[in-house]
């Protein structure tokens, strides 16, 4: 989903805990779920579709106009794959977070899969930590900020993805 900056406040206290916690979802449940990103992708294309229609209708021509009603047959096209694939993705991560308790339910399989999955553990802590050692000094632009965060929580999410995720 497109995130609107009138849903976040500016760099401050509050962003960091906000982009953190995007990036750890997105990389522990997500990722995992294929319908999610369909989801995703459908409701930022819907959402993109409803501006142009509404910057449209101030410009009103025969050719906005029916341009317009192109744009909004392709919108109306979109409710049904919304709606699936969105309750599909609620499915699949509902599944995940159910095999993430089980996981921590039993201390074994966690042992097991950290040895199993040493490789893929190793190289999640390797790029963390190089994300952590980033001189966040030299963070200037506010967008550099956002992405740093964001990348320090999706290795943590990926981490726990790792570690809970039983092999296959």
């Amino acid at each position: 989903m497109e995130w609107s900056e009138d849903m976040v406040p500016k760099i401050g206290i509050t962003t960091i805990p906000w982009y953190f916690t995007r990036g750890y979802l997105e990389y522990a449940f997500v990722q995992g779920s294929p319908n999610a990103t369909l989801c995703d992708s459908n409701i930022s294309f819907a959402a993109n579709r409803t501006k142009e229609i509404r910057s449209d209708m101030f410009n009103t021509t025969n050719e906005t106009m029916s341009e317009n009603a192109v744009e909004f047959q392709e919108l109306l096209g979109t409710a049904y794959p919304i709606t699936y694939n969105c309750y599909c993705a609620r499915t699949e991560i509902k599944y995940a977070w159910g095999t993430y308790m089980k996981e921590l339910i039993e201390p074994d399989n966690l042992i097991y899969n950290s040895i199993h999955k040493t490789a893929s553990l190793y190289d999640a802590f390797y790029y963390m930590k190089k994300q952590w050692m980033t001189d966040r000094a030299t963070l200037l632009e506010e967008d550099e900020i956002k992405n740093y965060w964001y990348k320090l929580g999706g290795y943590c999410g990926l981490i726990t993805r790792i570690i809970m995720t039983p092999p296959p």
